[in-house]
This record gives structure tokens, C-alpha cells and sequence, in this order.
């Protein structure tokens, strides 16, 4: 049922990769260049580290899929799949993280800062997506492989990691500011490890997660804290309906398996 490559290399190397490939990461965003270029180095050299830590990752994961066939077949199920993306595309993204706003005030900046912030964006999107939902997702799926509740048990370990990544947010903001992150970046690993293990691919998590980072702020500073209570409530309904679209994968693929799903 999953793609033969999984297995070509250990759990524990892809998860010691993962640490080397982001410690390396964190040591290539203190570097600091002044002057009219400086900016644009600081772009290239982000690039080509990004570009490195991708290759690296390929090497071990091999493919972006991660099974040899999807596990849902035919159209109700593509139906609800997609339905759940628009709704989190409306919701989430659009009304809790303001990315029409956010596209829009970006737009309005010189066109040095729309070219640092896009670039920014789509190298946190394709560096955390390989990073998280490829390397560190298919080594728990290694690690949670004798458990009924494989997939789901992958997603949870591999997204309490997602959101503690963001600690390394406590050098430029808020104790408040960075606990929230790691709060909502949890529950968000979750909703994206949904969409990786149902699109047998990285390609959509990438896009939405670089369009959630498209904002004037990802290059120059942190983000403020906000009332606890109401991320609680906004972030609760996301958290329930990704655990139980990641409890019917394994359900999924405990029948591609030929084993009798549980209730």
C-alpha cells in the first residue's frame, strides 16, 4: 500500500536528517547583509539553502507520494476532499489569516519588498512542507506502523513537532505571540498532514501554506498576540474535523489493507 521507497531508509535517519537540514536552516537566517544588495543576497542565499535542504530531503524520501495509490477512489469522496480545502481556503486562510488582505497590502510595497516577501513565502512553504509533511510525516508512518491508527498517529507526532519549530520565533517576538503559533502551527499540521496523506502529494500543502505566509511582516518582523480565548474557538473546529478526516484515512487504509476498519 505505500510507496516501496518508504522503507529505504530508517525512521531514526530521516528524523536525524530533519534536525541537521533545519538547525542548518536557522543558521543560514542569522546571516545579516547591509547596503542597496545586502537584501538580495540575503534572497539568494535563502534560495539555494532551500533548493539544498529539498534535494536533501528528496535523498532520503525519494518520492513526494506517499503511497502507490490514492487511498480514496471515485467522486463523492474527491467531492468531500475538496469541499474541506475550499472551506479551510474560505475560512481559515481567507478570514482568519487575512491572505486577501495580506496579498493586496503586499502589492501596495515597492517592488523589492513584493519580490522579498514572495520569495520568503514560497521558501517557508517548500522548505516546512518537505521538512514536516514529507520527511518527518513518512518517518512516523514508519515509526506507528503496527498501530490501527497508523496515519493518524503520524499526522499528531509529526504536527506537535510542526508547532514547536515556531519556538525558534522567540527570538524576535512575544513569549504570548510565539506560544499562539505553536498553538495554531499544531493544529494546522494537522489539516495539512490531512491534505498530504488524501492528495498522495506535497504540491497543494506547499501553495497554501506559502499563501498563509504571503504577508508584508514575514521578512522584517513577528507577529502580535492575540486574545487566547478566541483562538481557542477559532482553532477548536479545525482541530475536530482534521482528527476525524485522519481517523477515516486509517479507516481507508485499514480496508485498502484487507483488515476490518474499527468504528
Amino acid at each position: 500500500m505505500f510507496k516501496t521507497e518508504l522503507n529505504q531508509t530508517s525512521a531514526g535517519a530521516k528524523l536525524l536528517v530533519a534536525l541537521v537540514v533545519y538547525f542548518a536552516y536557522l543558521a543560514s537566517n542569522l546571516l545579516n547583509f547591509t547596503g542597496p544588495i545586502g537584501q538580495w543576497v540575503e534572497v539568494g542565499i535563502q534560495v539555494v539553502v532551500v533548493a539544498i535542504a529539498v534535494a536533501v530531503i528528496m535523498w532520503q524520501i525519494k518520492t513526494v507520494q506517499l503511497f502507490k495509490e490514492s487511498l480514496v477512489a471515485g467522486r463523492s469522496w474527491w467531492s468531500l476532499i475538496i469541499s474541506f480545502i475550499l472551506v479551510f481556503v474560505l475560512v481559515y486562510m481567507f478570514g482568519v489569516f487575512s491572505v486577501g488582505g495580506n496579498i493586496e497590502a503586499v502589492l501596495k510595497e515597492s517592488l523589492p519588498k513584493v519580490v522579498s516577501v514572495a520569495v520568503t513565502a514560497c521558501c517557508a512553504g517548500f522548505f516546512e512542507e518537505f521538512l514536516v509533511r514529507g520527511l518527518v510525516l513518512d518517518a512516523f508512518v514508519q515509526v506507528w506502523q503496527n498501530r490501527r491508527t497508523q496515519l493518524l498517529s503520524a499526522a499528531v507526532s509529526s504536527s506537535v513537532i510542526f508547532g514547536l519549530l515556531h519556538l525558534s520565533n522567540l527570538t524576535f517576538q512575544s513569549v504570548d505571540a510565539t506560544m499562539q503559533q505553536v498553538f495554531y502551527a499544531f493544529i494546522l499540521g494537522l489539516a495539512l498532514s490531512f491534505i498530504r496523506i488524501l492528495t498522495n502529494g506535497l504540491w497543494v500543502g506547499i501553495l497554501l501554506h506559502s499563501l498563509i505566509d504571503f504577508q508584508p511582516t514575514i521578512a522584517t518582523g513577528g507577529s502580535a498576540a492575540t486574545n487566547w480565548g478566541s483562538l481557542l474557538l477559532i482553532f477548536l473546529a479545525l482541530f475536530v474535523i482534521s482528527l476525524l478526516w485522519l481517523w477515516f484515512s486509517d479507516r481507508l487504509l485499514l480496508k485498502k489493507k484487507g483488515e476490518t476498519p474499527f468504528l
